[in-house]
């Protein structure tokens, strides 16, 4: 299973692989671009866990156009003892270390070993796409 994940200054957007259509919130008050790219990332960690399709969804790669948010959450599995070989980034930011709290209380239900985070280039972005369609 593949998800997509985008987060702007005024919304984030998962979008998951198949006919499922993007799913678009609006951003709290106050949120930075970065911040609102982790939130497109908890959202799509969420629909994982609420999957209720034919097909258990794992593993799964969640995608983002956001190399920073990739690795730093690639950091986060390497700190749950998930080997692997991706560069990996030390959150400083307290907004982002938090909202870095809650992708992994989300891991542990997620089984860190069957997710991965993944690093695609703007224009590969399906969730950047419809977020540019809905402007």
């Amino acid at each position: 299973m593949k998800i997509y994940c985008d987060g702007s200054t005024t919304d984030f957007c998962v979008c998951p692989e198949g006919d499922c259509p993007p799913i678009v919130l609006s951003n709290p008050p106050g949120i930075s671009h970065n911040e609102s790219e982790y939130l497109a990332v908890i959202a799509a960690l969420g629909w994982l866990l609420r999957w209720d399709g034919t097909e258990f969804p794992f593993p799964a790669e969640v995608i983002s156009d956001s190399q920073l948010v990739v690795r730093q959450l690639n950091g986060v599995l390497k700190k749950m003892g998930r080997v692997h070989q991706e560069p990996v980034y030390d959150i400083k930011d307290q907004g982002m270390q938090a909202l870095a709290g809650v992708v992994e209380a989300l891991l542990q239900v997620a089984l860190p070993q069957e997710i991965r985070f993944v690093w695609v280039p703007r224009e590969e972005n399906r969730a950047g796409q419809a977020l540019e369609a809905g402007k």
